[in-house]
């Protein structure tokens, strides 16, 4: 999903966002980059396309990030090299002014596996999302440099559920019952959780 300009402006004060501009113009050699608000995570982070037409990284297309302090920027770069050191394809970090928060990233496109797919190649596809799966699981889970999940984590997890979605998206009133009934739930969901091998 693709957002227009004018809420790329609202997503970000002028004066962050001019900066933001300035320093993705030295980055990638324009001198009026245009910044195309793309659609984000479940998290403060934001994203924007940039189009590269001097190729000045090697590429013509790449994915602007800003992510405050709060998101450990620091744990995502770590992962990032971890995946990519086992052979498992992720963004490259072309550039990255880590106090402001901003990263210059591999842009891999629009396209979902899903579109692509049909009865001739569907089994190839799918034979290589395990085959990368199976290496993500393999690698050791002491050296992740994020936080294991335990059951104060996969409930802080499940609680956005009511917090985001229900009262925020939503706007729907959440009864006592329901709470009570959600929080079973999530009780059951978090014993199941934790007595499955912790994995990448």
């Amino acid at each position: 999903m693709r957002r227009d300009s004018g809420e790329a402006e609202r997503a970000m004060s002028t004066h962050h966002l001019d900066a933001l501009r300035d320093w993705v113009a030295q980055q990638v050699g324009l001198s009026a980059p245009e910044l195309e608000f793309i659609a984000g995570d479940a998290s403060p982070r934001q994203y924007y396309r940039v189009r590269c037409h001097t190729g000045q990284l090697g590429v013509f297309s790449c994915i602007v990030m800003v992510s405050p302090p709060s998101e450990n920027n620091e744990a995502f770069l770590h992962v990032g090299r971890r995946l990519a050191a086992a052979g498992i394809q992720t963004p490259a970090v072309l550039a990255q002014a880590e106090a402001q928060g901003w990263f210059l990233l591999e842009d891999f496109g629009d396209v979902q596996l899903l579109s692509a797919l049909n009865a001739e190649n569907v089994s190839f596809y799918y034979r290589q999302a395990f085959q990368v799966l199976a290496k993500q699981v393999r690698l050791p889970i002491d050296d992740a440099g994020i936080p294991l999940y335990n059951a104060s984590r996969l409930n802080a997890e499940l609680s956005l559920f009511t917090e985001w979605f229900l009262l925020r998206l939503l706007k729907v009133t959440v009864s006592e019952k329901t709470t009570a009934r959600f929080g079973a739930l999530s009780e059951c969901l978090i014993g199941s959780a934790l007595e499955q091998p912790q994995v990448w």
